[in-house]
């Protein structure tokens, strides 16, 4: 890690914060590293991914699942609710707004108190 903690500590988040401040030599280094890896993307990955896409097309269909998907939302912008990622249901191929009071937890087959109805989890 240049910046924060040493491994085998996680280097994304640090309790209490950062506490140095980094200087123009660790600046440089993390901007050469992440140019390296630009590059890398751009001239290596990207390319392979478009070769095995294309000659594996069929692959494409592979572990779809239910195709049923919830979004909670992410990235609030600004106060006014808005979302980089907005919040959303797609079930059998419709897209619908979320709700979360249409979520229900039921209880009647585990080791909680008997309840035999559905409860929002609060």
């Amino acid at each position: 890690a240049v910046f924060g903690g040493k491994m085998p500590h996680v280097a994304t988040f640090l309790p209490g914060g950062v506490t140095e401040r980094p200087d123009a030599d660790e600046v440089a280094y993390f901007q050469s590293v992440l140019g390296g890896l630009r590059e890398f993307i751009d001239n290596t990955y990207i390319p392979d991914v478009l070769a095995i896409a294309a000659t594996y097309q069929d692959y494409f269909s592979i572990g779809a699942g239910c195709q049923n998907l919830l979004a909670y939302g992410a990235y609030p912008l600004g106060g006014n609710g808005e979302r980089l990622f907005p919040s959303g249901v797609h079930i059998e191929g419709e897209l619908k707004p979320f709700d979360p009071e249409l979520i229900a937890e039921y209880v009647r087959y585990s080791w909680y108190s008997q309840r035999t109805t559905a409860l929002h989890p609060r």
